[in-house]
């Protein structure tokens, strides 16, 4: 009997929901005839239950024992749970055709609503877009200014030249340098120093090492910003050894680096500051020097950390460089984030002063040596494929002789040996 009330008071409650559900406020049809005939016999099975429990359990006690003695206690009442199972079963069967027959409905409407939608938003869509880009168009023009402004190197073709003749499969050795580990994994801000002779190959170690960030950045939805400059003491291009340029410009590429080359707040501020300053004395904006750069960058850094990489450092005009030294020291010491800063120079005094206490990977020849003895191989191949060296015709042994002195030439130069030109001398030997 208990088994029987939980079964009928659930049935009741669900199907008066449903019966709500789906015969009050639903357009009626032929599935909701057939679902509220469902419903009646579901109902009539449950008041037949009811009528027969109530019956066979109002009797007293001693009538119960007389009468289980013909006949089983459930008989007559515990075949009706079975049947109001079965109703029920009915009911569920009519409401899954009639959801299916509603789905296909509202999917029908909705692929219509979709298609007006669409219809209407073509035209919405032109518009805005055409709004978009002539919005783009006056942001690009200001954005032009302002980066103009900042400064006008051009470092990405800085950085193309230098990789025009460099050997590919060269100088990964810098990545696998404990230094060079140390220095990329430390959760601090830091510099790290490459130092090398002249001609031993530190601006190709930049411009690989400056390769292996952009690439590693390129994989990653929001990269920190990478900054980088080649420094170099060439009448022709006096910016590249002057410190203010050498700020401006990594100031630049800080703050343009984000979406869309958006410039960052910090840069249009201090751009409208001179402006407004030039403007009363009706005059160009003037651009930041080194140290107005700091506080500019240190902003940008609040919201993100930054890679900074510096070519030649001592190629940078020495009466000034100090300033830029200033400049990177005071970044490293001030940013709110991690900032990265390598450096490649000759060992100059004031940079070694003021780097000393900074990790130094010092170039030597047990470094790059397969690097050299790579380049060695290929140049000495392509001289004699362009016949540019004894017309095309060299014996192996000669080969060989060439590229052993060649070798010994080069480890002779990174112990401060007077280097000779060995691959002339060899050949004349020989000859």
């Amino acid at each position: 009997m208990v088994e029987g009330v939980e079964l009928v008071s659930n049935l009741i409650a669900r199907y008066a929901i449903l019966e709500d559900l789906y015969l009050k406020k639903q357009a009626p049809s032929t599935m909701h005839d057939q679902l509220k005939t469902a419903i009646v016999k579901l109902y009539v099975s449950i008041l037949r239950y009811l009528a027969k429990a109530k019956k066979y359990f109002g009797r007293n006690t001693a009538k119960l024992l007389v009468a289980s003695t013909v006949h089983s206690a459930e008989a007559g009442v515990q075949t009706y749970p079975d049947i109001i199972s079965q109703k029920a079963a009915d009911v569920d069967s009519c409401i899954h055709v009639l959801n299916a027959e509603c789905s296909q409905e509202l999917n029908a409407r909705s692929r219509r609503l979709e298609e007006l939608l669409l219809q209407l938003e073509k035209p919405i869509n032109r518009s805005a877009t055409q709004i978009s880009e002539l919005h783009d168009h006056l942001k690009r023009n200001e954005r032009a200014k302002i980066l103009t402004w900042l400064s006008a190197v051009p470092v990405r073709v800085h950085h193309k030249t230098t990789g025009e003749d460099y050997l590919q499969g060269s100088c990964s050795w810098i990545y696998r340098h404990p230094e060079f580990v140390r220095w990329r994994k430390s959760s601090t801000s830091s510099v790290l120093c490459l130092h090398g002779i002249p001609g031993s190959g530190k601006t190709k170690l930049i411009y690989y090492v400056i390769e292996r960030l952009l690439e590693e950045s390129s994989r990653i939805t929001n990269p920190a910003p990478i900054a980088y400059f080649y420094c170099a003491r060439n009448p022709a291009e006096p910016k590249r050894a002057n410190p203010d340029e050498v700020m401006r410009s990594l100031l630049k590429q800080l703050a343009s680096s984000g979406p869309h080359n958006a410039i960052r707040a910090p840069v249009v501020q201090a751009f409208e500051k001179k402006a407004e300053e030039a403007e009363a004395d009706n005059t160009d904006p003037i651009q930041l020097t080194a140290s107005e750069c700091v506080p500019v960058i240190l902003e940008i850094l609040d919201q993100d950390p930054a890679t900074i990489v510096i070519d030649a450092l001592d190629e940078c005009d020495p009466a000034s460089r100090h300033k830029l030294i200033t400049a990177i020291s005071l970044i490293l010491k001030q940013s709110a984030n991690l900032v990265k800063v390598i450096i490649a120079s000759r060992e100059d005094g004031d940079i070694s002063c003021h780097l000393a206490n900074s990790p130094n990977v010092y170039i030597r020849a047990e470094h790059n040596g397969e690097d050299i003895e790579h380049f060695i191989h290929h140049s000495l191949a392509h001289a004699l494929e362009t016949k540019r060296l004894l017309n095309g015709q060299m014996s192996n042994n000669l080969k060989t002789e060439v590229i052993t002195a060649l070798m010994e030439g080069a480890e002779a130069c990174f112990d401060g040996s007077l280097f000779r030109s060995t691959t002339s001398a060899t050949v004349s030997g020989s000859r």
